[in-house]
C-alpha cells in the first residue's frame, strides 16, 4: 500500500476557478492529505478600490493595508475562499 503524502498548496484565489487545475488538485487530494490555502489577491483589490481604501504592495512582504475597515475587507474576501 502506498504511503499518503501531505501536500499544502498554496494557489492564486483566481486559480480556484479554473476547472482543469482543481481537478488537478481533486486527483491529488483523493490520494494524500491535501491543505489548500486560496489567496484572495484579485478580489480584496476590487473591494479596496470599490471602497475608496488605499493599499499598496511592498516587495516581499505583499499587500499592506493600514485602513481598518480595509483590513475586514481582506479578511472576509480570505475567509470567504
Amino acid at each position: 500500500m502506498k504511503k499518503k503524502k501531505r501536500i499544502l498548496i498554496k494557489v492564486s484565489g483566481d486559480l480556484t476557478k479554473h476547472k482543469k487545475s482543481m481537478n488537478h488538485i481533486k486527483n491529488n487530494a483523493a490520494e494524500n492529505f491535501v491543505t489548500i490555502l486560496p489567496g484572495g489577491g484579485t478580489t480584496i483589490s476590487r473591494l479596496l478600490k470599490k471602497a475608496g481604501i488605499d493599499f499598496k504592495f511592498i516587495p516581499k512582504v505583499g499587500r499592506v493595508i493600514k485602513d481598518p475597515v480595509g483590513k475586514k475587507l481582506a479578511y472576509n474576501a480570505l475567509k470567504k475562499n
